[in-house]
């Protein structure tokens, strides 16, 4: 597909996990259900890692 498809497809893996880290953040901190706010606890470090992974696939196709 091209350069400009991976970038684009790149930045916004970056940009949907950054909004993922939020969410699972405010609510492990903030949430009114115990057992979901451990389960946002609990996603906090994979989906960090993803969004990790994320930006070094952005970087490789030259995204900024």
């Amino acid at each position: 597909r091209g350069a400009a498809f991976d970038q684009t497809y790149a930045r916004q893996q970056v940009l949907a996990h950054q909004q993922a880290m939020v969410v699972q953040q405010s609510y492990a901190a903030t949430g009114s259900e115990p057992a979901i706010r451990q389960a946002a606890r609990s996603a906090v470090p994979i989906i960090r890692r993803h969004l990790e992974v994320a930006q070094q696939v952005r970087a490789s196709v030259g995204e900024r």
